[in-house]
């Protein structure tokens, strides 16, 4: 369950980043012309995409540390921790 909730994690973090770095070379291109219409269009694409990809990492990160630190006994035996009582 950890692993699954850590892998959503940076899976969202990756697109997170893609869609910062499309964003990007599209500014730079504004600094060089402006845009066309389709450029625009997608700049305001990926400013939603952004926003939703930023909302499914922050929820994917919640929940890897309620699991990360939910620590049932069985866990910490797992971890080489003696068992008491």
């Amino acid at each position: 369950m950890r692993k699954k909730a850590a892998a959503e994690v940076l899976a969202a973090a990756a697109a997170h980043s893609l869609l910062t770095d499309q964003l990007h070379d599209l500014d730079t291109l504004r600094r060089d012309r402006a845009w066309t219409a389709e450029e625009d269009a997608h700049h305001a694409e990926l400013r939603l995409r952004l926003d939703e990809a930023r909302r499914r990492h922050d929820g994917a990160q919640r929940r890897l540390r309620a699991i990360s630190a939910f620590r049932p006994r069985a866990a910490l035996t797992q971890l080489g921790r003696p068992r008491t009582g």
